[in-house]
């Protein structure tokens, strides 16, 4: 609809200047507003090489998030291979819960431009039995750290997706895109090119 919107008052807008506006008066101001349409032009190209730059950035940021938290939740879940039933189950339980959350809900939700929780109930529990886990022997010593730093950086990771996905293009910088895309149009309609009609009847 937008697009549509824009073609439409482009086109609305160059038929009302060539009945509005004789061919000979444009043709007289072509060399000032030719001077002002390059300068409105290069600028504005600038800013869409900006806006461009800014999205493609944030695309990359939510990408390396999302790229860096499924590597944490495989990290937890091999850790917890290393306990024994009851403590391993309980554990690749919520870790496989929690990432079929993130998959089937939270990702088609931010999607959509909406909000996620900053809390997680997979991730409270998991955290929850690895700080309350006893370990038995000495295997289950090793691995009692590693697992509680993993599910800290999982925590990270969680963090820093959401706020990735909530990283979008100022309402300011959208503003002066719309203006300055109507400027570069209205000056190009006001360009005093001579019809095909003319060309003809002026080479004839």
């Amino acid at each position: 609809l937008l697009v549509g919107a824009a073609v439409f008052g482009a086109v609305m807008l160059e038929l009302g200047a060539r009945r509005l506006l004789p061919i000979e008066l444009r043709q007289q101001h072509n060399d000032v507003a030719a001077a002002i349409f390059s300068i409105i032009g290069v600028t504005y190209a600038v800013l869409l090489a900006f806006v461009a730059m800014l999205a493609w950035e944030g695309f990359n940021r939510a990408k390396a998030a999302s790229y860096a938290e499924a590597a944490r939740i495989g990290d937890v879940y091999n850790l917890s291979a290393g306990f024994a039933d009851p403590a391993k189950s309980s554990i690749q339980n919520q870790v496989l819960g929690y990432a079929r959350r993130v998959v089937t809900v939270e990702w088609p939700q931010q999607a959509q431009g909406g909000m996620v929780d900053q809390d997680s109930i997979y991730l409270n529990r998991l955290n929850q039995m690895a700080v309350g886990l006893q370990p038995i022997g000495q295997v289950d010593h090793d691995l009692h750290a590693p697992l509680l730093q993993s599910v800290e950086r999982l925590w990270d990771a969680r963090q820093e997706r959401l706020l990735a996905a909530q990283s979008t293009i100022p309402g300011i910088v959208w503003f002066v895109v719309v203006v300055g895309g109507g400027l570069t149009v209205a000056f190009g309609a006001f360009l005093g090119a001579p019809s095909l009609r003319m060309q003809l009847a002026m080479s004839a």
